[in-house]
Formats: structure tokens, C-alpha cells, sequence
């Protein structure tokens, strides 16, 4: 019995530190003028498969591994940005318009 209580604390303890190496960063993406950016690319720079796009109020939400560090987001007739990701989970991106 001890032993099979050992076993589920270990598979508890190894699930939950699986889960813990990922974050949800949300946000929004504006122009220059404040209008909400639709469809705006946001990824993390080097990793490759975490892009979303950011929906028709220009607000995005992705999923990032503990080790990302910076935020790339573009959009079709504006300056890509990028952002260096802190401790903050919420981010506010503004683009040019180019």
C-alpha cells in the first residue's frame, strides 16, 4: 500500500511540473491609431509551431514554453514587432502602419 501511495504522489508530482513549463500569454494588437489589427501573427521567435493569429478585435491568446523570450507579431501592410516577454502574462503590441 505504501508503495503504490508513493507511486501516485511521483506521477502527481511529474504531471504537474509538465504543465508548469508552458504559460498562456493574451493580449491585443493595434495600429498607430489604436484600431484593433485582425488576423495580426503572433509566435515566438526560434520555436517553431506557436504562431496564432489574433482574432477581429485583434486580441490573441498563445500558449509559450517557459524558456520563450521573445513575442513576434506582424501583420499585412504594418511593421513586425517584437517584444521581449517578462513576467507579465498580458501584453499590449502596437504596429505601424507601413
Amino acid at each position: 500500500m505504501r508503495k503504490i501511495t508513493l507511486l501516485l504522489v511521483t506521477f502527481c508530482l511529474c504531471t504537474a511540473s509538465a504543465f508548469a513549463q508552458v504559460r498562456t500569454l493574451t493580449g491585443k494588437v493595434s495600429d498607430d491609431q489604436g484600431n484593433p489589427v485582425a488576423n495580426a501573427s503572433v509566435s515566438v521567435k526560434d520555436i517553431n509551431g506557436t504562431g496564432v493569429a489574433a482574432n477581429e478585435n485583434g486580441e490573441f491568446s498563445i500558449k509559450v514554453p517557459q524558456s520563450a523570450k521573445i513575442l513576434v507579431v506582424s501583420a499585412l501592410n504594418h511593421a513586425s514587432q517584437e517584444i521581449n516577454i517578462g513576467a507579465s502574462n498580458r501584453y499590449s503590441v502596437k504596429l505601424n502602419t507601413t
